[in-house]
């Protein structure tokens, strides 16, 4: 019979289950061989606990390929804990109780190595989508979703499209 596997062994992990950014972060730091993580529902009911993750240790997840993050609330502190040298995949949702925007090129994402980039927006302000593009050098799939009207999607392919043809118009169909 065989004993409990070690937190070293998962590869994949797959969290629906609400936590604080301290709660991840700390799961995360028992991992090393984790490839696949997918966190359903950050958030924090104490404002204070993300506050406390940047005087922790970096945390380097060498084989990290793929995040999927659902967020209600800042990640810049998360972010700034982790290194993710192999990151190749980020599925970025922003729960539509984000008054503001945390999805900005100042999170400290490795955008340059990023191939797929899946963005799901529902905070009521915009994001700076063109200065996070022009950092992704390697991206090779975007997907960009919003739960708002059609304004902010217009809004989101008008960045896109400046950021890719600065010099060109908007395509007919889209004026």
């Amino acid at each position: 019979m065989k004993g409990p596997r070690s937190p070293n062994a998962v590869t994949r992990l797959d969290l629906s289950c609400r936590l604080s950014i301290l709660e991840a972060y700390g799961i995360l730091f028992e991992l090393t061989n984790v490839e696949d993580v997918k966190f359903g529902d950050l958030s924090s009911e104490d404002p204070n606990l993300a506050g406390t993750i940047p005087h922790a240790s970096i945390k380097h997840l060498l084989l990290l390929t793929s995040l999927s993050i659902t967020s209600y609330v800042d990640l810049h502190p998360l972010f700034l804990a982790l290194a993710m040298p192999k990151l190749k995949h980020l599925e970025w949702t922003e729960g539509p109780k984000t008054d503001k925007s945390v999805l900005d090129p100042s999170v400290q994402v490795p955008w340059h190595q990023l191939e797929g980039l899946v963005i799901h927006y529902g905070a009521e302000e915009t994001c700076n989508l063109a200065a996070i593009l022009v950092q992704c050098s390697q991206l090779e799939r975007l997907t960009l979703s919003s739960a708002k009207d059609n304004k902010l999607q217009i809004s989101f392919w008008d960045q896109v499209w400046k950021s890719c043809y600065p010099h060109r118009h908007w395509p007919r169909c889209f004026h």
